[in-house]
């Protein structure tokens, strides 16, 4: 359905824009005729482009350029510098590398805490179980 609308719209916009071409072609218009006639056909030579290729449009284009600057103003929020900033990115990373080496040294801690406390745990059971032997040794006497 679709298609047949975009279809039909194609055909009454490249009827109007031969109108305006029609327009601008005739050498009578006085300048500022021939002005609004050559912005009215170029309007509608972008909506039937529009149509055909809706990537290729001036509303696309300054929708791609609204979007670059988005990713700018996001990537100098998350990363902290402008993009292609030299000296930014050197010390953003920096900073990542400080705290890469710091998150590292806890998680390193961490697990040898766990390893001690394992090894504190096996020894206390160790102490324990020797404790039970010798009083096993002592009752049997």
């Amino acid at each position: 359905m679709s298609e047949l609308a975009d279809q039909d719209d194609i055909k009454v916009l490249t009827e109007l824009l031969k109108f305006h071409l029609a327009c601008v072609s005739n050498s009578g218009l006085s300048e500022d005729s021939f002005k609004s006639a050559q912005d009215s056909a170029k309007e509608i030579y972008e909506e039937i482009k529009g149509i055909y290729k809706p990537w290729n449009t001036v509303k696309a284009k300054v929708k791609t350029l609204t979007e670059d600057e988005n990713t700018r103003e996001a990537w100098k929020h998350f990363f902290g510098y402008e993009m292609g900033d030299e000296e930014g990115e050197r010390k953003w990373r920096e900073e990542l590398d400080q705290a890469t080496e710091e998150y590292e040294k806890k998680e390193k801690e961490a697990a040898q805490a766990a390893i001690d406390e394992e090894q504190e745990v096996a020894r206390r059971r160790k102490a324990v179980a020797e404790r039970r032997r010798a009083a096993n040794l002592r009752q049997r006497r």
